[in-house]
């Protein structure tokens, strides 16, 4: 190795290709293959530390967010405060809003999937958003998962009557958000009697349905389910004391765990597809 005037060895040249970041010398395609495989809060927090990939976001196909991403400093979810769950949720709503608003029409979007809490402004913004993707594009697949601020023992009934009405707000200011659901799943809910007819109404196109630990106003508690698409339905700990399948020509598959109630728990009507049925008291 060759010294420089004062004896001492001169230092290995780096040479620029090895300076820089391989990944962001990828073509954009296969970049975006890779994106699209990750959660897409990381696809965003990825593209901002290189200027030519922080366009790449508004180029997903497949768009998929969860509150829990936004986590503050990798808190466990079950230390979570209100105030995390408040910047968790708004930083997912402002995400959704420029992800599905600032977007080339030109470009295609296949899937889209947000999990995040109830809390009124945070609905309307991602309701506005996801209406304004739905007359726009072509989605194939539309999932929510809406949590509440309550968890396990700390929800009680009065705090399920509060969801209820925050949820029955949220669906009727948004129907076509809604109409494009393929996958919803609810949790910590009390339903009033028509809720629910209301809600499968709604979402024309939801192929699969999970309630969990949700209530019903009725008495007896008593549900009622027909949807001409719907393939998939998971009660978990839901207080119906009977469900009426009447009317489900393509299900083929229905679980409910944990039921409470001393009879038979589910009547079958027209379900000609049914092949798999699991049932736990």
């Amino acid at each position: 190795m060759a010294k420089n005037k004062k004896g001492r060895r001169n230092k290995p040249a780096c040479h620029s290709v090895k300076d820089k970041d391989r990944l962001t010398t990828l073509p954009n395609d296969v970049l975006l293959n890779i994106l699209e495989r990750l959660d897409t809060a990381d696809d965003i927090r990825a593209c901002t530390l290189c200027k030519r990939m922080t366009k790449l976001p508004a180029e997903l196909s497949r768009i998929v967010v969860d509150a829990n991403s936004f986590t503050p400093n990798k808190i466990a979810p079950d230390l979570l405060t209100l105030s995390d769950v408040v910047q968790m949720n708004e930083a997912l709503a402002g995400a959704t809003e420029k992800l599905l608003n600032f977007r080339s029409q030109q470009i295609a979007l296949r899937q889209l999937s947000l999990r995040f809490y109830l809390r009124y402004y945070d609905c309307l913004t991602i309701g506005k958003a996801v209406q304004h993707a739905m007359s726009t594009y072509n989605l194939e697949t539309l999932e929510f998962t809406i949590l509440t601020e309550k968890q396990g023992g700390c929800c009680e009934e009065t705090h399920m009557l509060c969801f209820g009405k925050q949820f029955r707000t949220f669906l009727a200011a948004f129907p076509d958000a809604f109409a494009g659901l393929t996958r919803l799943q609810l949790q910590h809910l009390h339903f009033a009697e028509p809720d629910i007819p209301n809600l499968l109404t709604t979402c024309k196109q939801l192929k699969h349905l999970r309630l969990f630990s949700c209530l019903n106003q009725d008495d007896p508690a008593v549900l009622r389910i027909e949807h001409p698409q719907l393939v998939e339905l998971d009660i978990n700990y839901g207080d119906f004391e009977f469900v009426e399948l009447k009317c489900l020509p393509k299900l083929r598959h229905m679980a409910y765990v944990h039921w409470d109630c001393h009879g038979d728990p589910l009547s079958f009507g027209d379900v000609p597809l049914l092949s798999s049925l699991s049932l736990t008291s």
